[in-house]
């Protein structure tokens, strides 16, 4: 990493300045600027990110306990889907102040989407779904009160495995994708868990079909700007009276590839 790049990063984030708390671009230039010279692992954390490097052949076990998901499953009522938001966060709420640590390692878990304890789809979605973005409205609510600022809206973002195209061990083409979600609810005390678990389960699993199902070749024939017209797509089609997303635009993702294969067949066929 060379110094004037470094040096040119800080004149870009001096460039953008954003309130505390709410500094979109300035996230987004730190994440670009690491995913393309650090080699580092970047993953979403609430409103930020954090960077991990994963040694080769490293792994991390996953530290949530079968008594941790058994006290979290507690909350899981016959009729929790037809609670209000605002009923059922305050309940994961006051849950999560009496198990903070049972709740930090099931959070741990479902980052790095890896958990070593068998639950079922229902359960798992449980977890991953519903609770994991209700903790996320809680956490907006609770910055709120702190900072005395309207309460922002919550939202998810990820980065995704990376595809690629290999020929004789090598990878020769290769597609990366980042993005950064976000919704707003209209009123917590009349949307149910149901709505909006239905809401964003539904945009994650069209973004996460995309990712998986295009022809790589369709990828790689892709801009930043046909990606982004996709996610505003299902940001439409998933969005109710009650759980609207907001318009996704090229400043909410980050797509690049590179094909590097007609590079390849040309040294080849310069070979005698």
């Amino acid at each position: 990493m060379e110094l004037e790049e470094i040096r040119a990063l800080r004149r870009a984030l001096h460039q953008c300045p954003e309130p505390s708390g709410e500094e979109v671009r300035t996230k987004a230039l730190l994440m670009d600027f690491l995913r393309a010279r650090a080699g580092l692992e970047l993953h979403p954390c609430g409103e930020g990110f954090y960077a991990a490097r994963r040694e080769p052949g490293g792994t991390r076990p996953p530290v949530a306990l079968r008594a941790d998901y058994d006290a979290l499953l507690s909350l899981k009522t016959a009729d929790y889907r037809e609670e209000t938001l605002e009923a059922f966060n305050q309940r994961l709420l006051d849950w999560a102040n009496a198990n903070e640590d049972a709740y930090n390692r099931i959070n741990c878990d479902v980052i790095w989407d890896d958990c070593a304890v068998e639950l079922t789809e229902e359960e798992r979605a449980f977890a991953t779904l519903t609770c994991r973005h209700s903790g996320t409205e809680n956490g907006m609510m609770i910055r709120a009160l702190h900072t005395g600022r309207a309460e922002q809206d919550p939202g998810f973002a990820a980065s995704l495995p990376e595809r690629t195209v290999e020929r004789d061990g090598s990878v020769m083409a290769w597609g990366d994708l980042y993005y950064d979600v976000s919704y707003h609810v209209s009123d917590k005390s009349a949307v149910t868990v149901g709505e909006r678990d239905a809401c964003v389960g539904g945009m994650l699993s069209a973004i996460s079909a995309f990712w998986q199902e295009t022809d790589m070749e369709a990828l790689l024939a892709m801009t930043e700007e046909d990606v982004a017209a996709r996610f505003s797509a299902w940001a439409a089609a998933y969005s109710t009276a009650g759980v609207t997303f907001a318009p996704v635009t090229a400043d909410s993702i980050h797509f690049e590839h590179a094909d590097e294969r007609s590079i390849y067949d040309g040294d080849r066929g310069g070979e005698t």
